[in-house]
């Protein structure tokens, strides 16, 4: 999930591919989905135009991404990881402390504490 934010809302040096990329492969993330639900007709109109258009412009690339932040799908999907994590983390605690549970610990952070 956080990978499918960065792809959309991170910086490309960073993130290391293409801002946009997952949109021009017509890949159905769960931030598409989300934006797809709740956006108004022309903002889902916008994004369809872009979505698996492997030749889409800087400016379509840019109109899907606005739509996606208009329709709160970037925020809801970041949130909805940091959701999961703090649950498999609380999880953590049924296993006894260790070096072990410390690592999944940090790398169950890592995954939502990536920059953008």
């Amino acid at each position: 999930m956080q990978d499918d934010v960065l792809g959309v809302a991170g910086e490309r040096e960073k993130f290391g591919k293409p801002i946009g990329s997952d949109i021009r492969e017509g890949k159905r993330t769960l931030i598409v989905v989300r934006a797809l639900t709740t956006a108004p007709p022309d903002d889902k109109a916008t994004l369809l135009r872009a979505l698996g258009k492997r030749d889409a412009s800087e400016a379509e690339l840019k109109a899907a991404i606005d739509v996606l932040k208009r329709a709160g799908a970037i925020d809801y999907v970041a949130e909805r990881a940091r959701e999961l994590v703090a649950q498999a983390k609380s999880k953590l605690k049924a296993l006894p402390e260790s070096g072990a549970r410390e690592v999944l610990s940090e790398l169950a952070d890592f995954t939502i504490k990536r920059e953008f």
